[in-house]
Parts: C-alpha cells; structure tokens; sequence
C-alpha cells in the first residue's frame, strides 16, 4: 500500500469498553470511521488503519474531506454524591 498521506493531521477518536469484547473506537469528525479492539492498544491501532482506509476511499472517489470540527465531543469523570438509599451496581 503506497502511502500518499504529506501532511499530519490530528483526529480526535472516543474509545469506550465494550464488555465482553473490548473496545470500541471511533472517529467523530470521520463519519461512519469506527473499529474495535480486545485491547485499547489494539483499539488504537485498528483506528488508524480504518482512517488510512477513509483517506484512501475519499481519493479513490474523488471526495474531500468532511469538515472536520462540526462536531465535539468532549468526556469528563464527575463525582456525584448520591442518597444511600439508591443502590447502584458494583
């Protein structure tokens, strides 16, 4: 495979556990990019491959790019107290 890629970019992925399989990945300016992997390692790995598959099908059927930005996707952890009588699983 010929790598015709002459500039970096830099796409934001969202990887979330997928139990019992692994990891689901994905590329939220890329729409309809997603991989999976048992491990994040593999998950990551798997991501870019599918990105080189995408840039390879957008100069195959002479596509630009979609743009990216038009949507964020943001994850934060927040700690919320919650009343003991809700009984959350472990």
């Amino acid at each position: 495979m010929k790598k015709l890629i002459t500039q970096n970019h830099i796409f934001k992925i969202v990887i979330e556990e997928d139990k019992p399989h692994g990891y689901h990945i994905w590329c939220p300016s890329l729409p309809g990019c997603h991989s999976q992997g048992t491990t994040v390692e593999e998950a990551r790995k798997n991501i870019i491959e599918a990105i080189e598959g995408y840039m390879e099908s957008l100069i195959a059927n002479k596509k630009s790019l979609p743009k990216i930005g038009q949507k964020e996707i943001w994850v934060e952890h927040f700690n919320i107290p919650m009343p003991e009588k809700i009984k959350l699983p472990i």
